[in-house]
């Protein structure tokens, strides 16, 4: 993939047989080195509580990133702000990681563009106080 200029992004993901502790990143980018990005799917983090620990370490090896919410008991896909991710945390860190690569917004068919809005606001808002 690096050879082809391809950039390949492993998506954290909830079972036991993927990749969503920090040490499944740290073996992951031991084995394929800098041949692999991380997307990082926040709903996913949440539901396995590694998010903030995965965004502190490996901030800056993210490519992508699925961004959602959940109350931490499914794969909800909530409008962010609805379930029981600390956005001002994780977008703290993602900051501190300097990430500017895409979000892909992952919601449920009864997200409305007001509601994505209303989350984007507060978070500017919060972000200037």
């Amino acid at each position: 993939a690096v050879d082809e200029g391809i950039l390949l992004c492993v998506e954290n993901v909830f079972d036991r047989h993927s990749v969503s502790t920090v040490a499944d990143c740290e073996m992951m980018f031991d084995t394929l080195g800098d041949a692999a990005m991380l997307t990082l799917d926040t709903g996913h983090g949440n539901l396995t509580r590694t998010l903030q620990h995965v965004v502190e370490r490996f901030g800056d090896r993210i490519g992508f990133t699925h961004v959602h919410d959940n109350d931490g008991t499914k794969d909800q896909h909530f409008v962010p702000g609805s379930g029981t991710i600390n956005w001002v945390e994780l977008i703290t860190l993602l900051d501190k990681a300097d990430y500017r690569g895409p979000l892909s917004f992952e919601l449920r068919e009864e997200a409305t563009f007001e509601s994505l809005t209303r989350f984007i606001q507060k978070q500017r808002t919060t972000a200037l106080e």
